[in-house]
């Protein structure tokens, strides 16, 4: 009698980078930056012929402070102004090598990072102390891992 077992077996891991760049406008302008907070949503794979797409969107949320008045009160200067936020989504696309992988198998996103970032003042005022618009450039890394399902025979007759 034969018996027949399934489980999935690892075809490949795989591992890719994509370059994202966005000019991100701000309103009011702003007078720094003060945190950018980074989160990831909707990032899927779909596996097809020694490779695998995906897509995502890179979620980004600025803090900014803004400019409304500078003094200087007991000799200490002071720049006041409230903080805002700006949330931006990036949308992103990619494909990632994994030799023998191919349509049907299943995939998993192992791991999405933000690998590196700049962030670049733009579109200064003409006071030269706050800026309309931030040059974002994110290099977004991601590993992917594809499986698929195998039927293994054991036993004898």
């Amino acid at each position: 009698m034969s018996n027949t077992a399934c489980w999935d077996v690892v075809v490949g891991v795989g591992e890719a980078q994509v370059l994202v760049a966005a000019e991100i406008p701000l309103t009011p302008p702003a007078f720094g930056i003060k945190e950018v907070v980074k989160t990831f949503r909707n990032v899927t794979c779909n596996a097809i012929t020694n490779k695998v797409i995906v897509t995502g969107t890179l979620v980004k949320d600025i803090n900014y402070k803004t400019f409304e008045k500078a003094d200087c009160v007991n000799n200490i200067p002071r720049v006041c102004g409230d903080v805002r936020h700006c949330e931006v989504e990036l949308p992103f696309s990619l494909f990632v090598e994994v030799p023998g992988a191919m349509e049907g198998d299943a995939c998993e996103v192992i791991k999405v990072e933000v690998e590196g970032e700049v962030d670049e003042p733009k579109d200064f005022t003409p006071d030269g102390k706050t800026f309309r618009v931030v040059l974002e450039r994110v290099v977004i890394r991601v590993v992917v891992r594809v499986t698929r399902v195998k039927e293994v025979c054991y036993g004898s007759n």
